[in-house]
């Protein structure tokens, strides 16, 4: 097993920060339409979801999915 540099743990751990503050965009934009939603502004919901916004988000989970494994892929080798 190989084991990481001091270097390679700090790319990986700012690998994470980065995934960390999508993490956040992703949760503020749901909070925005879950606002939308219970204030009853009907036309900011299917605004937002007519303009893809869900896609966009689970889009963009996945691929937060991806470099989280693959930052845990590094750090810990099967």
């Amino acid at each position: 097993m190989k084991h990481l540099t001091n270097d390679e743990l700090l790319k990986q751990a700012e690998k994470l920060t980065e995934c960390v503050q999508q993490i956040k965009v992703l949760h503020r934009l749901a909070e925005n339409l879950e606002y939308s939603r219970v204030s009853g502004d009907q036309f900011a919901v299917n605004h937002q979801i007519q303009s893809g916004l869900l896609g966009d988000m689970g889009d963009s989970l996945q691929t937060l999915e991806e470099a989280i494994q693959e930052i845990s892929n590094t750090i810990c080798p099967d």
